[in-house]
C-alpha cells in the first residue's frame, strides 16, 4: 500500500470518528435540553407517536393535535374529531371580531340569541349607559314583564313625535259675517249673497252649508265662527272641509278662501284651495297663522270665490281645525 493511500484511509477514519462523536454529543445535548427544561430547536419535522408533556411550545408553523389538544386538564380541551372546546374557570379575551353562526346561551336560559332570528332573551337586568335606538317601534314589538325604569330627561321632546289632532267646529256656529251686524245662518235660501243651512231631501242625512250659484244671488259672502286653541296645541294650523259641488261645469273654478284671527288681532293672509268634481272630497286650507300659541282665541272665516262668476254650488259638510299636538 503506497503512502498516499494510506494518508486517505487515515482521514477518512478521523472524518468518521469526529462526525460520530458530534452525533453522540447532540443527542445527549438533546436529551439533557428535555431534561433540564433547555430548549431545543428543530427545523425538520418531529414525529411524536405518543404523550408528549412539555412545559412550553413555541411553534412558527401549524400545530397539529389529531387526537385532540389538552392544557392543564381541565383547564383547556379540544376533543378529538368533535372539537368540543372547553374552557374551565380561566377567562378567554379575544382581541377580534367573534363570529357565532349557531345561536349564544349562557347560564342556559340567562341570555340566549337565538340562531337565524337574533331573538334575544335576558332573563336579569340589562343596564344602558348610552343612547338604546330602535328602527321602529311602533310596527315591532317591545314586551315588558315587570317595569322600565329610565332616568330623568331619558326621554326628551327630540325623541318624540307630535301627532295630528283635530277640533270639530260645528256647521251651526258658523255666522254670516260680511255685513257689520252680522247674523244666524238659515235654512232659507234668500235672493242674497249668504250661504244658506240646506237640509238634505233624505231624512237623516245631515246638512250642509250650501253656498249656491243661483243666478243673480251667488253666495260669495264670509262666514265666520271661532275656538280656543287647545293645550295641547303644539304647532301648525289649518282647516279641513269636507265638501261636494252641485255640478262640474268647468267655465269658472269655485275657490275656497279662509284666514284666521288671533285674539282678535287683524286677519292674516288668506289661504285657498280649489274645489273640483262633484264627490265629496277633503279640502285642506291653510290660513296664516303667526305666533298662535296654546289657550288663543282664534277667530276663523271662509267664503267662495270664483276667478268669473261662480257657476257652481259649494256644499260644505263639516269643518274642522287641524294641528300637531304635543304628545
Amino acid at each position: 500500500m503506497n503512502d498516499n493511500l494510506k494518508t486517505g484511509l487515515i482521514a477518512l477514519a478521523v472524518a468518521l470518528i469526529v462526525t460520530l462523536v458530534g452525533v453522540i454529543y447532540s443527542s445527549d445535548r438533546l436529551q439533557q435540553q428535555a431534561l433540564t427544561g433547555g430548549t431545543s430547536n428543530i427545523t425538520g419535522d418531529l414525529a411524536v407517536s405518543g404523550t408528549t408533556t412539555t412545559a412550553g411550545l413555541t411553534s412558527s408553523a401549524t400545530l397539529a393535535a389529531n387526537g385532540g389538544f389538552s392544557v392543564d386538564t381541565p383547564a383547556f380541551t379540544v376533543a378529538d374529531t368533535t372539537g368540543n372546546t372547553s374552557i374551565g374557570s380561566g377567562t378567554l379575551t379575544v382581541g377580534g371580531a367573534t363570529a357565532l353562526d349557531g345561536g349564544l346561551t349562557m347560564d342556559t336560559n340567562k341570555f340566549t340569541v337565538a340562531n337565524t332570528s337574533g331573538n334575544t332573551i335576558i332573563a336579569g337586568t340589562l343596564n344602558v349607559a348610552g343612547l338604546a335606538t330602535t328602527d321602529d317601534l311602533v310596527a315591532d314589538t317591545l314586551v315588558v314583564t315587570t317595569t322600565i325604569t329610565l332616568p330623568a330627561n331619558a326621554l326628551t321632546a327630540a325623541y318624540i313625535t307630535n301627532i295630528t289632532r283635530s277640533v270639530s267646529i260645528p256647521l251651526r256656529s258658523w255666522l254670516e259675517c260680511t255685513t257689520d251686524a252680522g247674523g244666524v245662518i238659515t235654512p232659507t235660501d234668500g235672493t242674497d249673497a249668504h250661504p244658506n243651512l240646506a237640509n238634505s231631501a233624505t231624512n237623516g242625512l245631515g246638512f250642509s252649508l250650501s253656498f249656491d250659484a243661483t243666478g243673480g244671488s251667488v253666495d260669495t259672502d264670509y262666514v265666520c265662527s271661532q275656538i280656543p286653541v287647545p293645550r295641547d296645541y303644539a304647532s301648525s294650523g289649518y282647516l279641513v272641509f269636507r265638501a261636494t259641488k252641485g255640478a262640474e261645469t268647468g267655465a269658472n273654478s269655485e275657490v275656497l278662501n279662509c284666514q284666521g284671527s288671533i285674539n282678535g288681532a287683524a286677519l292674516g293672509t288668506a289661504g285657498t284651495v280649489t274645489t273640483s268634481g262633484t264627490a265629496s272630497a277633503a279640502y285642506v286650507c291653510g290660513p296664516t297663522l303667526t305666533a298662535l300659541a296654546a289657550g288663543d282665541s282664534l277667530g276663523l272665516t271662509f267664503n267662495i270665490t270664483s276667478g268669473g262668476t261662480a257657476d257652481d254650488a259649494v256644499n260644505v259638510y263639516s269643518v274642522a281645525f287641524e294641528y300637531l299636538a304635543i304628545e
